[in-house]
C-alpha cells in the first residue's frame, strides 16, 4: 500500500520541492501551510509520517506536536531553521522522532532515507498490536486507523470518526459486512429503492449528481415528481385531515414565552460539518437567543446582552439578538451550538401517533442575569 507523508511548512518553495521529490519516490503527499489546518487534516486523514516546520503561523510545530502526542504515535520529523542544540533537545523531548536542520541547506535524498528509517521502525513496533480488534472477518487497527475485511485492507485509511463508528458497530453487531467499497453499499441501496434503479454508481461518478426519480439510465432525473399523477389506480392522491392537538406544555405565569428551536442559514443540525467552515463560523460564530423587537423593549435588553433562558428542565446563558422574523411571545434558539445546548431546555414529550418528541414547542422564560 502506498504510504502517505504529510508536509507542514509555511514555506511554499519547500513544500513544492519536497512534494515533487517524495512523489517520485512513490509516496502520497499531503501539504499544510500552518499548524492549525494541519491538526484538522491529520485527524481527518491520518498519514504514515509527518514532516513539520517549527516556526509557523496560527500554531507552531511544537504546539502541533504536543496536540498530536496526546492521541497519536504518528512518526514526526522536525524540519526547521531553528538550529540551536536546545531546540533539538526540546523537539525530541516533546516527542519528535527526528530533527533535521534547514540552515546551511539540507539533502532531500538524506531526508528521504530518514523517512524510510522511521517508517521501518513504525512497521516493526509491536506496542499497539494488543489493541487490534478482531470480529469475524473484520479486523480493526486503532493505532493506524486501518480496517481489513477477510484479509484485504480497505484502500484508504478511515478518518477518526469513521473508525470509531465502525469499531462500535463491530462490537455491537454480529453482521458480516462483505463490502469492498461505497459502490457496493450503494448498489444494495439501489436494489431496495425503486426511485434510484436507473441511477448507477458509475453514472454518479461521471455526472456528479442525478436527481431522482429517474425514468431511464440515459435520461435526466425528474426535477418535479408526481407531475403526471400519483402512483394510485386513478392517479390521484388522498388528503387526510389531521386533528389539531394542543401542545404538551403551554405558557403560563411562571414561563410566559414559547421556546422554539431550529437551524440557522449558516449551520446545519449540530454543526458537525458546517462548524468546520471558517467562512460560516465568521458569519455565525456563537449562539444567540432570537426575540422580537417588542420583547427586547419589554425586558429592557440590549443587543448582544447575555441573558438567562430557562424552562422547567434547565437553563442556559446566551446572548440575545433582535430578530424581525420572531413574533411577540416567542423566542428562538438554534440547536447547533454546544455551548448553548437547546435540548437541555426542550420538552421530550412524545407525539401519541408519530412518537416524535415535542422539540419545537415548550414554555420558557427569559431574564437578565443577576448583578
Amino acid at each position: 500500500m502506498t504510504q502517505t507523508i504529510a508536509l507542514i511548512d509555511d514555506d511554499r518553495n519547500i513544500l513544492t520541492s519536497l512534494s515533487i521529490a517524495l512523489e517520485k519516490e512513490g509516496f502520497k503527499v499531503q501539504t499544510y501551510l500552518d499548524g492549525e489546518s494541519a491538526i484538522i487534516g491529520l485527524t481527518r486523514t491520518p498519514p504514515d509520517l509527518a514532516i513539520v516546520d517549527i516556526k509557523m503561523p496560527k500554531m507552531d510545530g511544537e504546539e502541533l506536536l504536543k496536540k498530536l502526542r496526546k492521541k497519536s504515535s504518528l512518526p514526526v520529523i522536525f524540519l526547521t531553521s531553528k538550529d540551536e542544540e536546545v531546540d533539538e533537545l526540546l523537539g525530541l523531548k516533546l516527542g519528535a522522532d527526528d530533527f533535521v536542520k534547514k540552515s546551511g541547506g539540507f539533502s532531500i535524498k538524506v531526508l528521504v532515507e530518514r523517512i524510510r528509517v522511521q517508517l521501518r521502525k513504525k512497521s516493526i513496533t509491536p506496542d499497539d498490536s494488543k489493541n487490534i480488534i478482531s470480529h469475524g472477518k473484520l479486523r480493526l487497527d486503532p493505532s493506524q486507523l486501518e480496517c481489513e475485511w477477510d484479509g484485504k485492507q480497505l484502500p484508504d485509511k478511515l478518518t477518526t470518526t469513521e473508525f470509531l463508528i465502525v469499531q462500535e458497530l463491530a462490537k455491537r453487531l454480529g453482521l458480516e459486512w462483505n463490502y469492498n467499497g461505497p459502490d457496493e453499499v450503494y448498489e444494495e441501496l439501489r436494489n431496495c429503492m425503486e426511485s434510484m434503479k436507473n441511477i448507477s454508481w458509475e453514472r454518479l461518478v461521471n455526472e456528479g449528481a442525478v436527481t431522482y426519480p429517474c425514468d431511464g439510465e440515459d435520461k435526466p432525473g425528474n426535477e418535479v415528481i408526481f407531475g403526471e399523477g400519483f402512483p394510485t389506480s386513478n392517479k390521484k392522491g388522498k388528503l387526510v385531515p389531521a386533528k389539531l392537538v394542543s401542545p404538551d406544555e403551554t405558557p403560563d405565569h411562571n414561563f410566559p414565552l414559547v421556546l422554539t428551536t431550529g437551524r440557522l442559514l449558516e449551520h446545519w443540525h449540530t454543526g458537525s460539518m458546517t462548524a468546520r467552515s471558517k467562512v460560516l463560523n465568521t458569519i455565525e460564530p456563537q449562539p444567540y437567543v432570537h426575540i422580537s423587537k417588542n420583547e427586547m423593549k419589554k425586558y429592557d435588553f440590549d443587543q448582544d446582552e447575555t441573558v438567562e433562558l430557562s424552562t422547567r428542565r434547565g437553563k442556559v446563558k446566551v446572548k440575545v439578538r433582535f430578530d424581525k422574523m420572531i413574533p411577540d411571545g416567542m423566542v428562538f434558539l438554534p440547536f447547533c451550538f454546544e455551548n448553548a445546548p437547546a435540548n437541555l431546555l426542550t420538552n421530550q414529550a412524545l407525539d401519541p401517533d408519530g412518537k416524535i418528541p415535542e422539540l419545537k414547542y415548550c414554555a420558557a422564560k427569559i431574564q437578565k442575569l443577576s448583578a
